[in-house]
């Protein structure tokens, strides 16, 4: 009995430290994607889905190899990690978490004229999320073996 108390309290102080750390990224997100950028005077929508990636094939000299496109799902692949450890849910809730995540980034961004509400990023952001849920859980399998 004394072992299962004590793996439940380890796995209760990992749930505080990743919702801690889940919270601190949020913050940084929000902070990098709203709140430190300038005010532009032209908010505008981009719903076709994979333009910019078009835009980034066929200006790569100007692009650079889809920094835009991977720094989105770098910058979300910390949530993938933590949120499924937070509230112990499955790749379709985490990946919920982070539509809904990026989708009130872009909405605050157009909305208080802070950037461009792209699908794209949407894609790229989710595809963040999806990556970091599946190392997380190669790790925890890797853990256990």
């Amino acid at each position: 009995m004394l072992q299962q108390d004590q793996q439940c309290i380890e796995k209760n102080k990992k749930a505080e430290v990743a919702a801690a750390l889940l919270g601190v990224f949020i913050g940084i997100i929000t902070w990098l994607t709203v709140l430190s950028r300038s005010t532009i005077h032209n908010s505008s929508f981009a719903f076709q889905p994979f333009h910019s990636f078009q835009n980034i094939i066929h200006n790569i000299k100007e692009y650079g190899f889809g920094g835009n496109f991977f720094g989105n799902i770098i910058l979300f692949l910390p949530i993938g990690i933590l949120f499924p450890v937070v509230f112990n849910k499955g790749l379709k809730r985490t990946a919920m978490f982070g539509i809904s995540l990026s989708l009130l980034i872009e909405l605050s961004q157009f909305i208080f004229h802070k950037g461009y509400f792209e699908v794209d990023d949407l894609i790229c952001n989710t595809i963040g999320v999806c990556a970091g849920f599946l190392i997380q859980k190669s790790i925890k399998i890797g853990i256990r073996s």
